[in-house]
């Protein structure tokens, strides 16, 4: 009678580096993929949000309506407002029209290729930023100043605080708040809201 074999201590022992390995690049790959998820979520919520605050102030012929950002320790927190002072920042004389904490995304400087900032999502490139545009959050580019938020007046079409066509784009940059894949959002001078995402490999916005 044959006597039965099985398994010696180094076969066992291999089998379970194995499990141990394919478990590791599991978590890994899961991780990677929630953060990927948040990234791809927040900039849904806000080119939706930004959609939101241009048709609000074309139905109810509004000049003055905001869209301002900020980060909030690992969220990102959106508020829309009619900006009754005409100071650009919410306050008690304001109408608040919606806010919402887009979680786990904050926003983050944009990327850099040779020395210079490539900017969401038409890929222009400039050597210098503002502190705010080089945060991630450049609403109006132009040569002279920028303005933190994004202002429809009743056409849907951002303007400046005084009321002048934005002659611009905009962008915000997306992360997760722990780290991974950049995701943009474009504002152009029609007020359309588009995202793209950042290919590493090369080097450039990807709609």
């Amino acid at each position: 009678m044959r006597k039965k074999k099985g398994f010696t201590l180094m076969e066992l022992l291999v089998v379970i580096a194995i499990i141990g390995v394919l478990t590791g690049a599991a978590v890994f790959s899961m991780r990677y993929m929630t953060k990927d998820t948040s990234v791809t979520n927040g900039v849904n919520s806000i080119v939706a949000l930004g959609n939101y605050a241009q048709k609000y102030a074309i139905s109810n012929s509004k000049d003055d309506i905001v869209m301002s950002l900020s980060n909030s320790g690992e969220d990102l927190f959106v508020r829309i407002f009619e900006d009754k002072d005409g100071n650009s920042v919410f306050s008690s004389g304001d109408q608040l029209i919606l806010s919402r904490v887009v979680k786990k995304v904050n926003y983050t400087a944009p990327p850099r290729v040779n020395g210079k900032y490539v900017l969401p999502c038409g890929n222009f490139t400039v050597s210098n930023l503002t502190s705010a545009e080089a945060s991630g959050v450049g609403i109006c580019i132009t040569p002279s100043i920028t303005f933190p938020e994004i202002r429809y007046n009743r056409l849907g079409i951002p303007v400046d605080p005084f009321g002048a066509p934005m002659p611009c784009h905009g962008f915000i940059v997306l992360t997760s708040s722990a780290g991974g894949s950049l995701r943009g959002v474009e504002f152009n001078q029609s007020g359309f809201v588009s995202g793209c995402r950042w290919s590493e490999s090369l080097k450039r916005w990807i709609k």
